[in-house]
């Protein structure tokens, strides 16, 4: 069975096309297996999509948030310090800490 990714999770694609292709509230499919078995599904609402001006600020929160970001910024780090033949020197770092305190 082909999956796909979705916003809730791994959902099988006859079930999402089957729930897609419902056009008016109230719509009620015939029933459709996947793998994890029977399902009839019932178009409850509709929601409109909400403008992208509106959603920005809220993707680029969830995006900073997101591990693979945390992952960039540790190799673009990683490279810089090699760029700049950074090496740390601990007692110079102690003596930082102690002062910023």
């Amino acid at each position: 069975m082909n999956w796909v990714n979705s916003t809730s999770g791994n959902v099988p694609v006859v079930f999402r096309e089957t729930a897609f292709g419902l056009k008016s509230v109230g719509d009620i499919s015939a029933p459709v297996k996947s793998d994890f078995g029977w399902h009839i599904i019932k178009l409850l609402e509709k929601k409109p999509l909400v403008a992208f001006d509106e959603l920005k600020e809220t993707i680029k929160y969830q995006v900073q948030r997101d591990q693979r970001s945390e992952k960039n910024k540790e190799v673009v780090l990683v490279r810089i310090k090699k760029e700049n033949e950074f090496k740390e020197v601990p007692k110079a770092l102690d003596k930082f800490i102690s002062l910023a305190d």
